[in-house]
């Protein structure tokens, strides 16, 4: 690994990702954040990765500089699944940093650049301006203390909606015009009426070049601006709607299996040793149960929404980690 280069990573092709994908606005959105004054974007080497961990889950940029890998990533949805995220981003980035895996086993030590992962969120949900959400967390057997748990990552979280971390926003003017993007996109989006969101989301991009927003990169990228956000409102859209229904499903089934559960309980008879073990495999079979029927409710739900027209084919695929060639296969 050259000790001069420094590498910026790309995943995706989020409205995020077009905004900053040239060298000059990354590094300014760098110097905003971090409070240095690189002036120097060559420094930078911009490369595209694929989609190499899960299906729909990419990172939008990172970069390595003085021996320091960030990663920079959006997110319009809130999951408190984000330091495991960024440590699946970094372990795929050390990956690829690694010549070849006989190197693992070379007495030499393999020197690798420090990680940091910044979210820049903007979702619809009450989020502070900032704040720190660790992996962890996330240990069954966590007691709370930060200093018991032999790995750790740390996802830091800044809230980019208009009218917070405006201190932030005003050091870096790509970014406050993204964070006014995107308010007048939804502004469109939730007041269009009988529109299309096509319609809906031209107007928005129409009224963001006479107010002087993202006014080069609207002109020169409207194509991709506008498959992008047709993509990320459905996929949005979609998500708020599998919580509501999971709800429903995983309330309903809890319900059922405890009866279940407790009816066995009062009629079993015999060793503690036994019950228990017949509670657990009652257990799972139920979890199992539970997760093929919200698979196949999942995927009749897609369906459904391809054919009303609120879902294009390959997003629903994408959705149902299926290639669109077997997604097809539904429609019929």
């Amino acid at each position: 690994m050259s000790e001069n280069v420094n590498y910026v990573y790309a995943y995706g092709d989020t409205v995020f990702k077009i905004v900053f994908q040239e060298k000059e606005e990354l590094l300014a959105l760098y110097n905003a954040l971090s409070g240095k004054n690189y002036t120097n974007p060559d420094d930078l080497v911009v490369n595209t990765l694929q989609d190499v961990i899960f299906l729909g889950m990419k990172n939008d940029l990172s970069f390595l500089i003085d021996s320091h890998m960030h990663l920079f990533e959006h997110q319009s949805t809130y999951t408190p699944n984000m330091p495991l995220r960024g440590l699946l981003y970094v372990a795929d980035l050390f990956r690829q940093m690694i010549d070849n895996r006989h190197q693992l086993y070379s007495p030499a030590r393999i020197m690798l650049p420090t990680p940091h992962f910044t979210v820049f969120y903007n979702g619809r949900d009450e989020m502070p301006d900032y704040h720190q959400e660790r992996l962890s967390d996330a240990f069954l057997s966590h007691d709370g203390a930060v200093d018991d748990a032999e790995l750790d990552f740390v996802a830091h979280i800044y809230n980019i909606n208009k009218g917070h971390n405006e201190e932030l926003l005003s050091k870096c003017r790509k970014l406050w015009e993204y964070s006014q993007f995107v308010a007048t996109v939804r502004e469109h989006h939730a007041n269009r009426g009988s529109k299309s969101k096509e319609d809906a989301f031209a107007e928005a991009i129409d009224e963001c070049i006479r107010n002087n927003i993202l006014v080069d990169i609207l002109r020169k990228e409207k194509v991709r601006i506008m498959d992008s956000l047709l993509t990320e409102f459905d996929m949005d859209e979609y998500k708020e709607f599998l919580k509501e229904e999971y709800k429903k499903i995983y309330s309903e089934e809890g319900r059922e299996l405890g009866l279940r559960l407790g009816r066995a309980e009062g009629r079993a008879e015999g060793r503690e040793e036994g019950r228990a073990e017949g509670r657990e495999e009652g257990r799972e079979e139920g979890r199992e149960e539970g997760r093929a029927e919200a698979e196949e409710l999942n995927r009749k739900r897609l369906v459904s929404c391809v054919k009303n027209g609120e879902l294009t084919v390959p997003t629903a695929a994408k959705l149902a980690q299926m290639t669109p060639e077997e997604f097809q296969t539904l429609l019929k």
